[in-house]
């Protein structure tokens, strides 16, 4: 190999290069190369020197091709010149409203020369102006002739540097020579527009393995899933919710007819004429049909508004039949997921996979729906006879959204919800974990500003910031909708904050567990614990500011003054403190109706919104993991569905001879945590597999910084549970046996 490397380095120094013959060594090389960018990460200067081949046009895509098997110049240009149109009327939509100027000029100068080339360009130069983010320091411009080059480039990890002739007068001028910049050098140059410059940026990340730039990361994330289809799926909520709103486009006219139409055709005949669909919302842990006025149907246009990035379902009116029992039944079901799925996204953006059981409480005493599941699932209801029931709330909140002509406050309550999901970062303190991204909404909200006190037992902590912006009011209505819309519970209140909720803040009786200020805590704890006048006198001088501001400095006649004097400190800091903020919280709990229903059945909600641990059991643990499979079809998904089967038989008699402490243990070899977090893990569990063509495995091994658990590939379950226990047993630290 190393031979063959050294060969390229020669046929790059001749004058008129062999192409065929470049091309034949690099694919020869390809493993090696691979081990060496991905495995010891070098500098792109020593990368430059090892395969100076590989920095060329022609080498770029070939490379590409070999990493993700897809033409990068055909799937990125076809891709963008599908979405230019859709992308450049939202940005047209969003400057009409005064916002984001920089996309406005950029709009200005396509007005002026509204060529293919042109609209590709403000579509991609405008793209990290839409969603928010700072491009400065990744697309930079500079005089072709004026400039030098090292001062343009300085501070460039990686990015393009457009070099323009003339006066710099729009937004993004005649382009003379655009280059590709990583770690302030150039690496490829002499491109003449600025879309054939992006896609040769993105195939140099993936040549050499680079991270997206944190300042456009979702930029770049939307160019790879959405543009290039690369991986779709796995797109981040907030690029979900971009793609969801251009797909939208061609299918808002859609009415309620036209939507059950497509999913009837998506499932090709499969389901029969005499049996209709119903369209149901996830309500806690029931499906709902909405109510509405008169004259207002469910179409495509409503759903879209009402349930961004929400899961749709369908119900059909009696039980369908399968055509066969044989195996192709699990690979037929699993086609029409990703049918309906289509269908959904296409329709409204609605179709969440992944979540199969909603725990939360019906909204209504009355409903008695089954549990909330996928689509496809959905689709062959239970043999048990359910009743589809209304809810007033729904009716109201869709009754307004329908009426609104205005959707500012529709894109502020997204833009409220998902904000708090960005640019969040989690460290450990001894630096052995890495840092990941908060995308939870609920999880960022219970680390923000807004609370305080240990995990799981939070109260809301006094912020001028938060009063300012109306964050408390936001907290509130982020868990109401969350609930509502069947999205996660927020299980981090502690039960006096929750008493609160439900009986109002007279009522309700702190303790000191809910005081976040340990040095308080400590004081008052004191306090509490005399005995006698003269302790109680002693206990109470380290106080006497803070009791004065409290409101709580008063004569001291004995210690039976003790108790009425902790009780009134108790009730100042945890609740008449943050008294204003509370009522904002409390205020936003009432979107939908979620506080009224809390108020009325406050048992059923406790183990919603305060945390309750309880004991691990075999589906539990199970459906905590995200399988990623092979792609279907592959005799590697077949190894892998039998892998699974045995990882479900070894989880059930895990609980049955050992019970909950053992699952436990296998939670805690997956991700370092022997229990479920009151938010969940983030990122979420993923099961993988160590198929024998990537190296041969003997026990499973786990990744507890992504919680991730790869399990070899086993022909027999005696030996899939003889590797597994005797991993876990001897697995110390992070789960690595």
């Amino acid at each position: 190999m190393e031979g063959k490397r050294r060969m390229i380095e020669v046929e790059m120094l001749k004058k008129d290069l062999d192409h065929q013959r470049i091309e034949e060594l690099m694919s020869a090389t390809f493993s090696k190369r691979r081990k060496e960018i991905v495995g010891d990460q070098p500098l792109i200067g020593d990368v430059m020197t090892r395969w100076p081949a590989m920095f060329c046009e022609r080498q770029v895509r070939a490379e590409f091709k070999r990493i993700v098997s897809t033409d990068l110049l055909e799937s990125f240009l076809n891709g963008l010149d599908d979405l230019v149109p859709r992308l450049l009327e939202v940005y047209e939509a969003v400057t009409k409203s005064g916002k984001k100027p920089a996309l406005k000029a950029i709009l200005d100068c396509v007005k002026k020369d509204n060529t293919n080339e042109r609209r590709r360009t403000a579509a991609l130069l405008g793209l990290p102006h839409y969603l928010s983010e700072d491009p400065s320091d990744i697309i930079r411009m500079c005089d072709a002739h004026g400039e030098n080059l090292a001062a343009a480039m300085k501070g460039m990890q990686l990015g393009l540097l457009i070099g323009y002739e003339g006066d710099n007068q729009d937004a993004f001028p005649e382009v003379f020579d655009v280059a590709v910049v990583v770690e302030e050098n150039i690496v490829l140059h002499n491109f003449k527009d600025v879309p054939s410059s992006f896609t040769m940026l993105l195939g140099i990340i993936y040549c050499v393995n680079l991270e997206y730039p944190r300042a456009m990361k979702y930029s770049f994330e939307f160019l790879q899933k959405v543009v290039m289809k690369i991986k779709p799926d796995e797109a981040s909520a907030r690029v979900h919710g971009v793609r969801n709103k251009l797909l939208s486009a061609d299918t808002e006219s859609w009415d309620h007819g036209a939507v059950l139409r497509e999913i009837r055709n998506a499932f090709k005949q499969k389901i029969p004429e005499d049996v209709s669909c119903e369209l149901l919302m996830a309500c806690g842990n029931k499906l709902i049909a909405p109510m509405l006025r008169d004259g207002q149907q469910l179409d495509a246009s409503l759903i879209h508004t009402i349930l961004k990035l929400k899961a749709l379902y369908v119900r059909p009116s009696r039980q369908l039949e399968p055509e066969n029992s044989d195996t192709s039944c699990c690979e037929e079901e699993e086609e029409d997921v990703e049918m309906v799925r289509s269908v959904a996204t296409r329709a409204s953006g609605l179709f969440n996979p992944g979540r199969d059981q909603l725990d939360h409480p019906t909204m209504s005493a009355t409903s008695s729906l089954a549990p909330a599941s996928t689509v496809a699932s959905s689709l062959v209801p239970d043999s048990t006879p359910q009743s589809t029931t209304t809810s007033t709330d729904y009716r109201a909140y869709l009754s307004v959204i329908d009426l609104s002509s205005d959707e500012d406050g529709d894109e502020d309550l997204y833009t409220a919800l998902s904000a708090s999901m960005e640019d969040q970062i989690k460290e450990s303190s001894s630096g052995s974990v890495p840092v990941q991204e908060i995308l939870s909404t609920l999880e960022a909200l219970a680390q923000s500003s807004v609370f305080e006190g240990t995990e799981g037992n939070l109260n809301l902590a006094l912020d001028s910031s938060a009063v300012r912006e109306d964050r408390y009011f936001v907290t509130g209505r982020a868990i109401a909708v969350s609930l509502v819309h069947g999205g996660p519970s927020p299980n981090f209140l502690s039960q006096t904050l929750f008493d609160c909720i439900v009986q109002g803040p007279e009522k309700s009786r702190p303790n000191l567990g809910d005081i976040a200020d340990s040095e308080i805590r400590e004081k008052i704890q004191k306090v509490s614990e005399s005995t006698t006048l003269e302790e109680l006198t002693q206990s109470t001088e380290p106080l006497q500011d803070y009791l004065a501001n409290a409101g709580c400095l008063k004569p001291l006649k004995s210690v039976d003054d003790r108790d009425r004097l902790v009780e009134d400190v108790l009730m100042f800091q945890v609740i008449n403190r943050v008294r204003g903020p509370f009522e904002r919280f409390r205020d936003g709990l009432k979107t939908l109706g979620v506080l009224e229903q809390i108020q009325n059945h406050p048992e059923s909600f406790s183990p919603v919104m305060c945390y309750n641990p309880r004991p691990l059991t075999a589906d539990q643990v199970d459906g905590l993991f995200h399988i990623r499979w092979s792609e279907e079809g592959s005799n590697q998904k077949r190894e892998e569905r039998t892998v699974v089967a045995f990882w479900r038989d070894y989880l059930q008699d895990v609980e049955e001879e050992d019970g909950s402490k053992k699952l436990g243990d296998i939670l805690a070899f997956a991700t370092g945590s022997d229990a479920v977090p009151p938010i969940g893990f983030s990122p979420q569990p993923s099961l993988e597999f160590l198929h024998p063509s990537g190296g041969a495995a003997k026990f499973p091994v786990a990744n507890t910084c992504i919680s991730c658990l790869r399990l070899p590939i086993y022909s027999t379950y005696d030996c899939f549970k003889t590797n597994m226990d005797f991993a876990i047993r001897n697995t110390q630290g992070f789960g690595m046996p």
